[in-house]
């Protein structure tokens, strides 16, 4: 009898023990959800007070890159109690997880898939139930910004039902949200004037309904639909140039030039010889106040100070494209003589290609100008030109503290010589012995001096090895956002990113100037919603790169392999994967071995997208990564 009451207590001892063990692991399980919890908790919280200090959020990236679809029960649990901004940057937060987990299985899958059917585990699936049926109930939210998300976040289920959903929302009294809707309806390329009876409610047909979106949010769709009518939309385009309405004037001018339309002459000549009267001459200054803010009383004060001006800009740009004989003799004639400085320089830079010689003595004229500015953009001009005399001008222009490093660079890139450069905060007899070093070599050397003719294009502020050389001159709307890049108020630098962004491959000679900001993560103050959507100076520049696309391939190559900060390696890989050339995998595949960083796991991230391979993004992956690259990179060798 005694060996059965000995298992019997041996068996109670197990159960003791295995209780114990389970009621440890559970206390430890619930310790640690308390932890995931409150981090998600914070983090959100952190997010909620930088919208409510910049005005805009795209979700806590901290809680996705962390915790991913983890993260998902511990926001929907928030959401449930949670109003407004918080409640906004959690429904954010969860669009982004959603998104990275519909990517990640498409790029598994190689193809969209249902995340409803998907092979989850039932908890899993459960959350994303949940979550998709939040989302079908914001879509009647009051408010817009919450609709809009809802629709993006049922975008990436890739399910039937959701996409009914978005159809319906067509519909919606709200002109974004209709547009959002619109972008994920259907297949192939849309029709503009299907797009613009949803947008606004009413199918253009005529040309006059085209007409009347000019110099609306919908300028540039009601562009594509008037080329279309040709030569019939002339004269309501000639009507709308020669209106009150300066944002029609502009885009109805913008299209008669593209259009090349002769016709037009005589009115853009118009606006070319019109006196200045009371107005103030356009200057740099001028053009930075205009890019500073966009509210309507200030782009309405600078229209009454500068309208004339920039009127004439608006006229020489049309005029240049439309190129006929007629059409050069009067951008000549009346833009090299105008009154102000910067429509001067515009006309000089436009003619340079054309007529050298009289582009030349315009901005030898230019250089000698009271506005630094003026005088540094005539010298770059004339520095493409190959003209010596913008030399001495640039060593001048090393005194004026605005325009020092430019004035440096260019010298350097364009010379040869190298004489350090005072950095931080300097006495002006630094600055003088700086610059006596130059002028000593200029006086030296001036007779027999011949411009690099590899380094002659080469205009960047910014010194970065592989950077694009243009190979016309930069256009002075391109070259006034470059000086804005190194202005020191952090907004000023957001809103020139933002519009070299805007202008795509045309803001290529920025690329070096971009790169160098990326790391610029500067704070900002009383900063306004409407401003931008980019966080930081350094956020703008990384998508500008990635809109200006392929030519910022190779600068961004290089500085991938320079620069060793890994936080600055993760963002120009990121950048790459977004551009999607093929030129940037063989150099991306080089980080993949990296164990002791985040370099590895984003290289392999943005591998997956430019392959179309997914092999993970873990340390223990990078093997299979580098036998795919053995095996394929043949295949790439020739990618342009």
């Amino acid at each position: 009898m005694r060996f059965p009451s000995i298992c019997l207590i041996f068996a109670a001892m197990v159960t003791c023990i295995l209780v114990s063990k389970g009621a440890v692991m559970f206390e430890k399980g619930t310790k640690e959800n308390t932890s995931i919890e409150k981090d998600i908790s914070g983090l959100i919280q952190r997010e909620v007070r930088d919208y409510k200090k910049y005005g805009e959020t795209d979700g806590s990236y901290s809680i996705r890159e962390k915790y991913g679809i983890k993260a998902l029960p511990y926001l929907l649990k928030f959401l449930q109690v949670s109003e407004g901004t918080e409640k906004y940057t959690i429904c954010l937060t969860i669009r982004q997880i959603v998104g990275i987990e519909a990517d990640r299985i498409a790029n598994q899958q190689e193809k969209s898939v249902d995340l409803l059917t998907y092979s989850y585990s039932d908890q899993d699936r459960e959350y994303f139930r949940e979550t998709f049926n939040i989302m079908c109930g914001l879509r009647k939210h009051p408010e817009a910004r919450f609709r809009v998300v809802a629709i993006k976040t049922l975008r990436a289920f890739h399910d039937p039902k959701a996409d009914a959903l978005i159809k319906d929302s067509l519909q919606d009294p709200d002109a974004y949200v209709r547009e959002i809707a619109y972008g994920y309806v259907g297949e192939g390329e849309k029709n503009e004037r299907e797009y613009l009876k949803v947008v606004t409610g009413k199918e253009p047909r005529t040309v006059q309904d085209y007409v009347n979106l000019l110099g609306t949010p919908y300028s540039e769709l009601s562009k594509k639909g008037l080329k279309r009518f040709g030569e019939t939309a002339i004269p309501y385009l000639i009507k709308a140039a020669a209106s009150e309405n300066a944002l029609l004037r502009k885009a109805a001018i913008e299209i008669l030039g593209e259009m090349k339309t002769p016709e037009a002459i005589p009115l853009l000549t118009q606006y070319l010889k019109q006196p200045l009267g009371n107005e103030a001459p356009l200057t740099p200054q001028g053009i930075l106040e205009m890019t500073r803010s966009k509210e309507p009383e200030t782009v309405e004060g600078f229209l009454k100070k500068y309208g004339r001006s920039f009127l004439a800009l608006q006229a020489m740009d049309a005029l240049s494209i439309i190129g006929t004989p007629q059409a050069l003799e009067f951008l000549e004639k009346y833009g090299l003589t105008h009154e102000s400085s910067q429509v001067r320089l515009t006309a000089a830079t436009k003619l340079s290609q054309t007529n050298r010689e009289r582009a030349t003595t315009a901005l030898t004229v230019l250089i000698n100008e009271p506005e630094p500015q003026t005088r540094f953009q005539a010298a770059v001009q004339l520095i493409m030109l190959n003209e010596k005399i913008a030399i001495p001008c640039l060593i001048e222009l090393l005194n004026i503290q605005e325009v020092r490093s430019e004035a440096r660079w260019i010298l350097e890139k364009n010379t040869d010589q190298h004489f350090g450069y005072p950095r931080g905060i300097v006495s002006q007899e630094d600055i003088n012995r700086f610059i006596n070093k130059w002028k000593d070599w200029w006086e030296k050397n001036r007779d027999t001096f011949e411009f690099l003719e590899e380094k002659s294009q080469e205009i960047s502020r910014v010194p970065k090895p592989g950077a694009t050389k243009p190979t016309i001159p930069v256009l002075p709307e391109v070259q006034v956002q470059m000086n804005l890049l190194s202005d020191t108020a952090p907004e000023t630098r957001i809103l020139a990113a933002n519009n070299l962004r805007k202008m795509g491959e045309k803001a290529s000679p920025a690329i070096p100037n971009l790169i160098e900001m990326l790391g610029d993560n500067a704070s900002i103050k009383n900063r306004k919603a409407d401003l931008s959507v980019s966080p930081t100076p350094g956020i703008a520049a990384g998508r500008a790169l990635t809109q200006i696309g392929k030519p910022a391939v190779e600068p961004l190559i290089e500085e991938l392999k320079r620069n060793t900060k890994e936080g600055i390696r993760n963002y120009v890989i990121s950048i790459l994967a977004r551009i999607k050339d093929p030129r940037a995998i063989g150099p991306i595949m080089g980080f993949v071995p990296y164990k002791n960083n985040t370099v590895g796991h984003h290289a392999m991230g943005a591998l997956q997208k430019l392959t179309s391979q997914n092999f993970g993004d873990k340390p223990e992956d990078a093997t299979k990564w580098q036998e795919w690259w053995e095996k394929n990179k043949e295949n790439y060798k020739s990618a342009k």
